[in-house]
């Protein structure tokens, strides 16, 4: 008896297509996706409902069917669940392989701990970059955040 059009082998797995615009950067089966959503993070497992999000910059954390994980930072984008298929589209996806610490402490240098009196244009734009360099950092590390969660 089959799950329905998206099932897999695995029966408790979901495709993950991870796409931007000039690749895809990531597709395979996955036991779980946590995607960086407007309203928080949103955790997606097999049989989840059909959906489609907004999502914010920040990290993609997936866990493997072996159990092992994976991080992607991503800058914004959408992300549409049906049927056992995760596709996000996003306009810039980078994996741990594409990841430079220097470019990190570049992006986030003089962000942290900066003026906040600037426009309000200014200071989005500020946030939008410090939450890049952070979901960097995280897939540096692994796909941790920082404080071991």
């Amino acid at each position: 008896m089959s799950d329905g059009p998206g099932a897999t082998s695995a029966g408790r797995a979901l495709r993950l297509r991870l796409v931007s615009p000039a690749r895809t950067v990531f597709e395979g089966e996955v036991r779980c996706v946590v995607l960086p959503a407007f309203d928080g993070e949103w955790g997606i497992l097999a049989n989840h409902a059909p959906i489609v999000a907004a999502l914010a910059v920040g990290c993609l954390r997936l866990t493997a069917l072996d159990g092992s994980g994976r991080a992607f930072a991503v800058r914004g984008g959408f992300a549409e669940v049906r049927d056992n298929v995760v596709t996000v589209l996003s306009p810039e996806c980078l994996g741990p392989e594409e990841v430079s610490p220097a470019g990190v402490d570049a992006e986030l240098a003089g962000l942290e701990g900066g003026d906040t009196s600037k426009s309000a244009g200014a200071c989005r734009d500020r946030a939008a970059r410090l939450a890049w360099g952070k979901a960097c950092r995280i897939v540096l590390g692994g796909g941790k955040r920082e404080g071991g969660a």
